[in-house]
């Protein structure tokens, strides 16, 4: 629920822009969440392991690999 109100809110803060990077981005839920909201918009995660690999698994199961990855790496 939060990340949906989030995506609802950032509509003027993401309006025009193509690339989404969120830091320690976990799950990935949030980006995917903002990408979903807004359909013309890439993204990267960027989180340590070995919860990155759960960040790839979320994002394969909601079908958005083509359009947000994945880097490991520390913050």
């Amino acid at each position: 629920v939060l990340g949906q109100h989030l995506a609802e809110k950032s509509l003027s803060l993401v309006q025009g822009k193509s690339l989404l990077l969120d830091v320690g981005g976990g799950s990935g839920i949030y980006a995917l969440t903002m990408l979903a909201r807004h359909p013309k918009m890439q993204g990267i995660v960027l989180e340590k392991e070995p919860v990155d690999q759960i960040a790839r698994d979320n994002i394969q199961s909601f079908g958005m690999q083509d359009r947000l990855k994945v880097s490991a790496g520390d913050m």
